[in-house]
């Protein structure tokens, strides 16, 4: 937050909160250096499963969250995922990866990178993350 007054981006307004300014620029700068800064530090593992195993499994959200080719898949019903991705804590990697039989292969097709948001309540994709970490912005 300091760094977002610092830079510009958020303005202090005292009792009535704080405010985001120059929100497309921000945005511009979080689709630049999300991939190349923050989501290399976010790596939890490399697994694999059996063949298509992720189509039929449903995510509890609050423990973890689709991301990448596979919630866009579920958005669009088009692609065929390559890699699968998934956000979840360190506290819930293990019975993420018994429930779902994941093994864990340093090329495998399964990424699991930590979650660096609170769990979302109401959201309404409910087991995909937010389209910002899957989806470029033209």
């Amino acid at each position: 937050m300091k760094e977002l007054k610092e830079l510009g981006f958020l303005l202090d307004m005292g009792k009535r909160g704080l405010r985001l300014l120059q929100k497309e620029k921000l945005l511009q700068r979080w689709v630049t250096a999300y991939p190349e800064q923050l989501r290399p530090k976010l790596t939890l593992g490399h697994f694999r499963g059996d063949p298509e195993w992720w189509r039929q499994t449903k995510l509890d959200p609050l423990k973890a969250q689709w991301g990448g080719e596979v919630a866009a898949e579920r958005l669009t019903q088009y692609l065929q995922p390559q890699i699968v991705t998934i956000y979840t804590t360190p506290q819930q990697l293990n019975q993420l990866l018994a429930e779902n039989r994941l093994r864990n292969d340093k090329t495998g097709d399964v990424e699991i990178l930590k979650r660096f948001w609170k769990p979302p309540e109401m959201w309404q994709y409910k087991d995909l993350v937010h389209r910002f970490l899957f989806m470029r912005i033209s």
